[in-house]
């Protein structure tokens, strides 16, 4: 049976490992959420996330709300296009102070105005992110 449609890797609940969302597009299989465990393992955490989307073909994750975390826009065939909040910080879950950074990049006179194609290096004790 054929359902699985567009995985997504994000870290949705801040703990440096990569969560995975998988949409299904049928309507009688909602879309599944795991929480990465870090070891290249994977929990089912759908109910928990309240996340009852169907019938999806699409997906995408970014800080909507512009709080340090990650939500999560679905698109259900039966509902239209659907967000989730992440509320993990909001509720003290998880402290606002981990596993994000928060970058404004401007261009310059001969760049373009949205700074696309900007590289960024990050020194943090003794670790370098690019």
């Amino acid at each position: 049976r054929e359902t699985n449609a567009n995985p997504m890797l994000a870290d949705f609940n801040n703990d440096g490992a990569l969560d995975l969302s998988m949409t299904n597009v049928y309507r009688i299989y909602i879309n599944q959420l795991y929480e990465g465990i870090g070891d290249g393992s994977f929990k089912e955490v759908t109910f928990h996330a309240g996340a009852f989307a169907a019938n999806s073909a699409g997906q995408a994750s970014g800080d909507f709300d512009n709080d340090g975390d990650l939500d999560w826009f679905v698109c259900d065939g039966n509902r239209g296009v659907l967000l989730y909040e992440n509320t993990l910080i909001d509720n003290g879950e998880i402290p606002a102070t981990s596993n994000w950074i928060q970058i404004k990049l401007i261009g310059g006179k001969h760049v373009n105005s949205m700074a696309y194609g900007a590289r960024v290096t990050v020194i943090a004790k003794d670790k370098i992110y690019v």
